[in-house]
């Protein structure tokens, strides 16, 4: 059935003239989540948004709904869209709903959202897919379009629709029980439903998570033969042993060999597996068959592999490890929560690296990342045994991969040196201060004088105390590989100490990682910036959904007042703050920098392309490695994973360790008038 592109975008507003609602934004996220994942939808606004939260006024409702519509026209695409707040119908007698934005006031409908004409309009565009409404407020069965408009309109005999409300129309909508509860449905499942939920399969078990609300559901298809629209698939559907969408190598081959791929079937059991194996192994000799029988080997070791994983890592084995394991081994992970029977469906259907045939490879560097990023024990005899089986004959191969993890743990335990060019001004100090350290202790530290404060004295000092480093880190029996620089926001904007040479540039031979001085000791006004960016780091560490990049044009940081209310307000919360474009002002860094753990900037004039954004999108987790590498691939005119030009300033845990030793006490800086 989901042959079909599917969009979402759930909206969620605070009302300054209402109670605030304390479930919101935990609803939004859950509910967004629930849909980019067993739901199978994209992100539903071009710069990766699912789910927005905060106080947005009217006009930003609607902006963002006619941004999500038009996006998803474009696609010919599903649009699956939430309304999540307050709601009200004017006066007594009126079933019409209102939703309501910051701005909005009870009654006074010019200043709020009108619901149903937006559900007629946009289920009536005419390069729609079909529209799926989700609303959680109160007076919610108020959303539902008349009759007459669902008949009439430009879409006459080719719309679909299918809404929930979550209450009557005179009912009231209480704590976003609705969509947290649907949130959960989604995620557990219906047992006895089919493999792909409707609302009317939704509606029982929802009901008894919400009893005292009437929660309602339509359903209106009026395209000749047109498909139902679905929620999402069913979590509680057994699984087949095989899906042909999964593993595409191995359903062409079988294709090739069997008369045509469109005459297999689309869903296998085991059953079917074990026939066809003895079909093509009755067929002459031929590549074809060999392809297709290595393929489905793979499919048994695959099998094995998630009954031995499940045994091995137990309730650490959640989506966001999986997630974390797929990337560790350099692949982009799809949006959305990656289950075990998806990534191994991938491995098994061959052909990753390309130069290995089979599985054996994929699965072992897979099954090391999980438990590497589990922290298991990965020399575990079990799972040793398990890879040196006769029937799955990867032990080098796994023995290779827990080498690699090694060498990553190993290199983590080297000293470490970082680099302050703290200063009370937002220019060049007259001096850094180097810091060697080693895991949690502070070995050494040394200043070095750069009196011009200029950037050719502070490159003199940078190789100064890199040097100085590098002999300390070897005279205590370590090698030095990673150096920490902290500046101020204007010279990290204008400075690229990685191109500084000492024998290779830094960049090139060192670990590069830029950082902000601001958070050794922090100022009065940020006392706060290392425990926001602490929450930061762990929400974007569990994160399972779209990505969690919010995308800050010229127009959004222009108004400084309106970006900086928006940042009050929580509505970047937990984000990485991308720059689409060099940023002129120091000040705005200092802002976004003050909210987040996370910065991205271009450092060339210009702004990003579409496409390169879209990359880093798809390389979220590894961007901080992802933006070294491609440094390093521009010097080599090769082309690296993200933009080689790109900036970051990424915290980690690490740095905020190093900043809180200085709490209370004061780096030993000379006052700059």
């Amino acid at each position: 059935m989901p042959a079909e592109r599917r969009h979402v975008l759930v909206i969620a507003s605070q009302c300054d003239a209402e109670r605030t609602l304390d479930h919101l934004e935990t609803a939004a996220r859950e509910l967004a989540e629930a849909l980019t994942g067993h739901g199978e939808c994209e992100p539903g606004l071009r710069d990766g948004e699912a789910w927005i939260c905060g106080k947005l006024t009217v006009p930003e409702i609607r902006e963002h709904v006619a941004e999500a519509v038009a996006y998803a026209a474009q696609e010919e695409a599903v649009l699956v869209l939430g309304l999540l707040g307050h709601g009200f119908t004017p006066g007594d007698k009126s079933s019409h709903l209102y939703f309501m934005g910051r701005d909005s006031t009870l009654d006074k409908t010019l200043n709020a959202y009108d619901v149903p004409a937006a559900v007629q309009d946009i289920a009536d565009h005419p390069d729609l897919a079909g529209l799926v409404v989700i609303v959680d407020t109160c007076a919610a069965a108020g959303a539902v379009p008349v009759a007459d408009a669902l008949v009439g309109g430009a879409k006459i005999g080719g719309r679909r629709l299918a809404m929930l409300v979550g209450c009557a129309v005179f009912q009231p909508g209480i704590d976003m029980r609705v969509s947290r509860g649907l949130a959960g449905v989604l995620r557990s499942g219906v047992a006895d439903s089919g493999e792909f939920l409707s609302f009317a399969d939704i509606k029982p078990p929802l009901e008894t998570l919400v009893p005292d609300q009437d929660i309602t559901y339509l359903d209106f298809n009026s395209v000749p033969g047109g498909a139902p629209l679905w929620v999402a698939r069913n979590a509680a559907w057994p699984e087949p042993a095989l899906r042909a969408a999964e593993h595409p190598r191995l359903h062409a081959a079988l294709g090739a060999l069997l008369g045509g791929a469109e005459l297999l079937p689309q869903q296998w059991d085991r059953n079917l597996v074990a026939d066809y194996r003895a079909r093509i192994l009755q067929l002459p000799w031929s590549v074809e068959r060999d392809q297709a029988t290595e393929l489905l080997a793979n499919l048994e070791i695959a099998a094995k592999a998630k009954r031995m994983l499940r045994t091995w890592l137990g309730p650490r084995l959640t989506t966001t490890l999986i997630r974390r394991a797929w990337e560790l081994t350099g692949r982009s992970a799809p949006p959305g929560p990656l289950s075990l029977r998806a990534a191994l469906a991938d491995i098994a259907d061959g052909g990753y690296p390309p130069h290995d045939p089979g599985c054996q490879y994929a699965l072992a560097q897979f099954a090391a990342a999980l438990g590497w990023a589990a922290g298991q024990n990965l020399e575990a005899p079990e799972v040793l045994r398990w890879f040196d089986a006769d029937d799955v004959d990867a032990g080098e191969q796994y023995n290779e991969a827990v080498g690699r993890f090694r060498s990553l743990e190993a290199r983590e335990n080297q000293p470490r040196l970082v680099v302050c060019l703290a200063s009370f001004s937002d220019g060049w100090p007259e001096e850094l201060v180097a810091y060697l350290l080693h895991g949690d202790e502070r070995v050494a530290r040394e200043p070095f004088a750069c009196p011009q404060r200029d950037e050719t004295a502070g490159n003199r000092a940078l190789v100064a105390a890199v040097r100085w480093g590098r002999d300390r880190a070897r005279a205590a029996g370590g090698v030095l590989s990673r150096v920490d620089i902290a500046a101020r926001e204007r010279v990290l904007l204008t400075w690229c100490p990685e191109n500084v040479k000492v024998g290779n540039r830094l960049g090139v031979g060192f670990d590069v990682r830029l950082r902000w001085s601001e958070q050794i000791n922090p100022p009065d006004d940020i006392w706060w910036v290392n425990d926001h960016a602490r929450d930061c780091l762990a929400n974007l560490a569990e994160h399972d959904g779209p990505s969690p990049m919010a995308w800050l044009s010229q127009d959004h940081v222009g108004d400084r007042e309106a970006l900086e209310n928006a940042l009050v307000d929580g509505a970047y919360r937990h984000k990485a703050l991308s720059l689409d474009h060099l940023p002129t002002d120091p000040a705005v860094f200092r802002l976004l920098k003050a909210y987040s753990a996370v910065v991205l900037w271009p450092q060339d004039a210009g702004t990003l392309s579409p496409e390169a954004r879209e990359q880093m999108r798809l390389c979220f987790r590894r961007l901080p490695q992802s933006v070294r590498e491609a440094y390093r691939a521009e010097l080599r005119d090769e082309v690296g994973e993200v933009p080689g030009m790109l900036r970051t300033v990424w915290d980690d845990p690490a740095w905020l360790d190093f900043c809180d030793t200085f709490t209370p006490l004061r780096l030993d800086l000379r006052s700059e008038e």
